[in-house]
């Protein structure tokens, strides 16, 4: 009568062994990154602390429409397989690309993309996904309106940007236009990317100068050219925009406004 209850207990703690692991491996077969449907092994460990999406180091950005940029990888990073994944809202990788060898800032090449689509980027690295920071690129013009001290007030801004004249004079490049910002705030705050080509000629200029109503915007620093952030001036003027020429020329006339 007692072998055959200790058989009946070997008997349940093997079942209960086979329920454990049963458990155990559909826990496993059930994990996955909701956010953007990534699955990634690896036998290294981890080469950095966790990241999460909320709060990432490594960054991403556009840098063409077949590149990206990845920065602030970690050092103890450097020199392990990279893989970048591109995705959309519904999680859809829409682009990938790889290196051998990771280090701090480089630029991968990925297929082709539409940049507008692009939500968010994961990097992977020695087989470790990392959630980053994914900066979408600037379009040529745009506009906010905004408070005395420049913060958004969240009223809507129309931009409309004129005819883009563009000249050579001698080793220097010029591009000059006119633009209208419209918005229920206080002031209207403009943002330009002369590199974007689909509205300028595309070059960085050293020198920035304005006709009228227009000054930095608050915080702004001329070492991001060829992304200029201007806000309105007087807004007792009769104007709702201004003037900018631009040029590679460091000795351009007019009202400056870089350096």
């Amino acid at each position: 009568m007692r072998r055959r209850s200790v058989v009946a207990a070997l008997v349940l703690l093997a079942l209960g062994a086979s329920v454990v692991v049963g458990a155990s491996g559909a826990s496993a077969a059930s994990l996955k990154v909701t956010t953007a449907k990534e699955v990634s092994l690896s036998k290294l460990n981890k080469c950095a602390a966790s990241m999460t999406g909320s709060n990432p180091v490594i960054q991403t950005a556009y840098a063409s429409a077949t590149t990206v940029t990845v920065k602030s990888v970690p050092a103890a990073c450097a020199g392990l397989s990279l893989k970048v994944n591109l995705h959309n809202s519904a999680g859809t990788v829409l682009a990938t690309g790889t290196a051998a060898s990771a280090t701090t800032n480089q630029t991968i090449t990925v297929g082709s993309y539409t940049p507008a689509n692009v939500t968010n980027a994961f990097v992977t690295l020695g087989g470790w996904i990392f959630p980053t920071a994914w900066t979408a690129p600037i379009p040529a013009g745009s506009c906010v309106g905004v408070d005395a001290s420049g913060n958004p007030t969240g009223a809507t801004c129309t931009l409309t940007i004129g005819t883009v004249t563009s000249w050579t004079g001698g080793a220097y490049k010029y591009s000059q236009f006119q633009f209208t910002a419209t918005t229920t705030a206080p002031l209207w705050k403009v943002t330009f990317n002369f590199a974007d080509t689909s509205k300028f000629v595309g070059f960085t200029p050293v020198a920035v100068a304005n006709g009228q109503n227009l000054a930095k915007a608050p915080g702004y620093s001329c070492s991001s050219l060829p992304v200029f952030e201007g806000i309105e001036a007087n807004p007792t003027w009769n104007s709702n925009g201004g003037d900018l020429t631009i040029s590679t020329d460091p000795a351009l006339n007019g009202n400056r406004l870089c350096p």
